[in-house]
């Protein structure tokens, strides 16, 4: 590919910066939980078309709304009064045997499961009409045209409060965590602040209500937690949690307390694309995009594509270009031209590099445009949340 823009970037490194911001939602997040449901779908969907027609069709099924329920927690244990439900809706291409209702019940079995979430609270249901035929003629080319013009951004290496933030989200998410703090919920955000040197970790974390004896409990309980995270963390860091809780409280009311772990079971709803993007951050300090990656058509659809292919690329500058300290990669499509062949792929770069490094750089985003993300989508093996 000729496109590919290359040039020195003139500002500080993120590190050297006063304040940096960095957040993440997890796995129980009624945001989270929407992009895995939409996301899971388009990856099924994927996997049915390939197995009944050797292509992957015309669909995207990147519009999901959670709406929250009714429960009524208390120690020992409260009740859920309302379902949480869950609506996904989006375009797919009907081809004998699809069905999209069990596809989905598939999907959230499957999330629920893996992520201890009871899926009993949940109702689910799907929306999905007929795909556009303009959209669905791209499919028929023998080349994989995008199907919009969109752009995708990626960067590395990750600031030492982006990894704090991702080793919080590996602890409380860790089979360790689940057994020896059952009261810990799924539904957990992740809020650093960097300012002058100095680390700070908010984070809300839902408790289970029958593990919570009284309002003692809680707060001992709380204590426990964020001792355990505090020992797993090497950096010196100030973390506080769940800090709208009321010492003084002698009920329910000043806790972050819930029956199932998960906000939504009450009042916090959820959609696509208010979360985490496809590096499992949110980094208002770094160039972002916003568009929602999770339910889309992995194989055409430029934003989602561009967005996990800018990470890679940029990991592996940083990985092969040893005179990189710190660099960006945004990549924009062009309707109907071939995904491999985007207007224009800019890499922005700290650090002395020579003309063997350039080549490097180009060398490394023509070999990721040229194999592309698709089976890494497929299998898992690259996050979009």
């Amino acid at each position: 590919m000729s496109n590919i823009v290359i040039e020195r970037l003139n500002k500080k490194p993120v590190e050297e910066e006063r304040v940096e911001i960095v957040e993440s939602k997890l796995n129980g997040h009624p945001d989270t939980i929407c992009d895995a449901i939409s996301e899971g779908l388009s990856r099924e969907l994927s996997k049915f078309y390939l197995e009944k027609v050797g292509k992957v069709l015309h669909h995207n099924v990147d519009k999901a709304l959670l709406i929250a329920g009714h429960s009524e927690p208390k120690f020992g244990g409260g009740k859920i009064k309302n379902k949480i439900k869950i609506i996904v809706s989006g375009r797919v291409t009907k081809i004998p045997g699809l069905n999209t209702d069990k596809l989905i019940k598939k999907v959230a079995h499957e999330y629920f499961k893996e992520n201890n979430i009871d899926g009993s609270i949940f109702e689910i249901k799907t929306e999905v009409r007929e795909g556009s035929l303009d959209l669905q003629k791209v499919f028929q080319q023998k080349e994989m045209l995008a199907n919009d013009t969109s752009f995708g951004v990626g960067y590395a290496p990750y600031s030492r409060l982006e990894n704090i933030v991702l080793k919080i989200k590996s602890i409380v998410e860790s089979k360790e965590v689940l057994e020896k703090f059952k009261f810990v919920g799924r539904d957990i955000k992740i809020m650093g602040l960097r300012q002058n040197g100095n680390i700070k970790i908010t984070m809300a974390v839902a408790f289970v209500d029958k593990y919570v004896e009284n309002a003692g409990d809680y707060f001992e309980k709380k204590e426990l937690l964020k001792k355990h995270i505090l020992s797993k963390i090497n950096n010196h860091i100030q973390l506080e949690i769940n800090t709208l809780d009321n010492a003084n409280t002698k009920d329910e009311s000043g806790t972050y307390l819930t029956v199932s772990g998960l906000s939504a079971e009450s009042g916090d709803d959820g959609q696509v694309g208010r979360g985490n993007r496809v590096n499992k951050l949110i980094t208002p300090c770094r160039p972002m995009s916003l568009e929602a990656a999770a339910g889309k058509n992995p194989t055409n659809h430029a934003g989602k594509i561009y967005n996990i292919a800018s990470n890679i690329i940029a990991s592996h500058i940083i990985k092969e270009v040893k005179n990189v300290k710190e660099v960006y990669v945004r990549t924009l499509s062009s309707i109907g031209k071939p995904i491999s062949e985007p207007q224009v792929l800019s890499i922005e770069y700290l650090g002395n590099v020579n003309k063997n490094d350039i080549e490097k750089m180009k060398d490394i985003a023509n070999h990721w445009l040229k194999k592309g993300v698709v089976d890494l989508i497929l299998e898992r093996k690259v996050s979009v949340f």
